[in-house]
């Protein structure tokens, strides 16, 4: 787990084009929409872009991981940040955004995660029977 994120804070503040943003660990309707947001931007080929290992497979796939939380979870960022969309965006100007995604975001996110997944092992090895072997 990330030493420098306080597991406790259930927000983090991303700066885009000189404007904080807080964000809020999300609900878990907000997590479907992340994940329905990731297949319909990569037409429903994320693994296969994933899998694809072209030099810039990765890059795309960052993209679309800032993009869906983003926009899940800050509906109204694009209005604030006053493009259109953020396909149109210049690949320069995305970079601002995938750095707040990748230095700020991702490292606070990937520590709930882990935090959750934890609990929940342990609540399943609870319920779990011994076995008799």
């Amino acid at each position: 787990m990330n030493k420098t994120v306080n597991p406790l804070s259930r927000s983090v503040k991303v700066m885009l084009q000189g404007n904080e943003f807080v964000i809020n660990f999300p609900n878990v309707g907000e997590m479907i929409d992340i994940e329905t947001k990731k297949a319909l931007y990569s037409a429903n080929q994320y693994g296969a872009i994933k899998d694809s290992n072209t030099a810039s497979s990765g890059l795309v796939l960052l993209y679309i991981d800032a993009i869906a939380h983003f926009t899940s979870l800050i509906p109204d960022l694009k209005e604030l940040m006053k493009i259109e969309s953020f396909f149109r965006l210049d690949l320069i100007s995305m970079k601002e955004v995938t750095n707040q995604y990748v230095k700020v975001f991702r490292p606070w996110f990937n520590d709930w995660l882990t935090l959750i997944f934890e609990k929940e092992e342990d609540e399943v090895e609870k319920e779990t029977p011994a076995s008799d072997e």
